[in-house]
């Protein structure tokens, strides 16, 4: 008896330690000095330095990081079934408790590096958004389609026609921070020295329609290889944005946004109002499609053959891949707090409307 207790003592340990993890994420992310005060404050100092950890190196660490990660739990998944088909029991219950320590561990680590930024206040509520109007959405888009035309006109082409764009530009155009009219940003300094990365499972991320993602382990921003130049300078924006400590997505959407419009780039400029355009669109589609259909047609030479540019990438990667990933995302979205799952993205026009509000009162 005492032999078959000491074989399960290493499981009881693991157990109480991620039920002991558990219990103080949830103490923790109830708390509303913790999550309000101190937690926010650590990591304005934190994220400008942890960026710049593996920022510097040019191929992501973070992915090579997860490819090993990956073998190791498979490996120890493949003895530990082992263990048990051969009657091994104490040995498979060894590495049933270590993988349970491990998980635990990272779960602990994800919090403490970035995933309580999940349970701060987002900045829908430091905006106050409450009636928007169909009118309101229809100025913005009037206004943003004219930005673009207008900027459009003078950016570099491709030998097609098309939109083009190096990375080098995001780098040396970047303000120092960010700003906003009657609104301060807690999280506002740009980590101007961490490299934005194409990711090592770029193929894949294209067929599940991902256009970067943040390693909140490393602390490195990726994006996916091979896409649109359009979506280039917006996508290093938005994963620069969690970066810096917005963790829901249309945080990071409009953080993206400010980035590029605020940006010495007139290509970057152009991409951040083009894509926020598409986003005020897609919403006033859902009550007014002949307005839509008329902005589309008032698209300059350029922004069409741009947008044609979209659709055929879209169209070579989309399919059950890109739905199955979908589902999956809006899973993890809403287990994060963000009740919208993958619409949480759209969110991103109501804080455009009421930085539009602020803007245009100022103005």
């Amino acid at each position: 008896m005492k032999n078959e207790f000491k074989n399960y003592k290493p499981l009881i340990y693991a157990i109480i330690y991620a039920i002991v993890i558990w219990i103080g994420i949830l103490f923790l992310s109830k708390s509303h000095y913790f999550v309000n005060n101190m937690y926010p404050s650590f990591y304005q100092k934190f994220y400008p330095i942890y960026a710049k950890l593996w920022g510097w190196i040019p191929v992501s660490v973070g992915d090579i990081f997860y490819i090993v990660l990956i073998i190791l739990l498979i490996w120890t998944l493949i003895l530990g079934v082992r263990c048990f088909v051969f009657g091994q029991t104490w040995r498979g219950i060894r590495i049933v408790s270590r993988l349970i320590f491990i998980i635990s561990t990272f779960y602990i680590i994800f919090h403490l590096f970035w995933g309580f930024n999940y349970y701060k206040p987002n900045l829908k509520d430091d905006f106050n958004i409450v009636d928007i109007q169909l009118d309101e959405l229809k100025f913005m888009a009037d206004d943003l389609l004219n930005k673009s035309k207008e900027l459009r006109d003078s950016i570099v082409e491709d030998k097609n026609g098309v939109f083009t764009f190096r990375r080098k530009q995001f780098y040396s155009s970047l303000p120092k921070s960010l700003q906003t009219s009657d609104l301060q940003l807690y999280y506002n300094q740009i980590p101007v020295s961490s490299e934005k990365k194409y990711s090592l499972f770029s193929y894949f991320m294209r067929y599940f329609g991902v256009a970067g993602y943040y390693n909140p382990f490393s602390g490195e921003a990726q994006i996916t290889s091979g896409m649109p130049k359009t979506s280039i300078p917006f996508s290093m924006a938005h994963e620069q944005a969690h970066q810096m400590g917005y963790a829901t997505e249309f945080e990071a959407n409009f953080i993206g946004y400010l980035t590029c419009i605020q940006a010495k780039d007139k290509a970057m400029n152009y991409a951040g109002n083009y894509k926020a355009l598409k986003y005020v669109l897609n919403e006033i589609y859902r009550y007014d499609t002949v307005f839509v259909r008329k902005k589309l047609e008032g698209f300059s030479d350029g922004m069409r053959r741009d947008r044609l540019a979209e659709r055929a990438y879209h169209e070579k990667y989309s399919g059950t891949a890109d739905l199955t990933f979908s589902a999956m995302n809006n899973l993890y979205l809403k287990a994060n707090r963000q009740e919208d799952g993958i619409e949480s993205y759209n969110r991103f026009v109501d804080l455009l409307v009421g930085y539009y509000r602020i803007e245009t009162t100022d103005n």
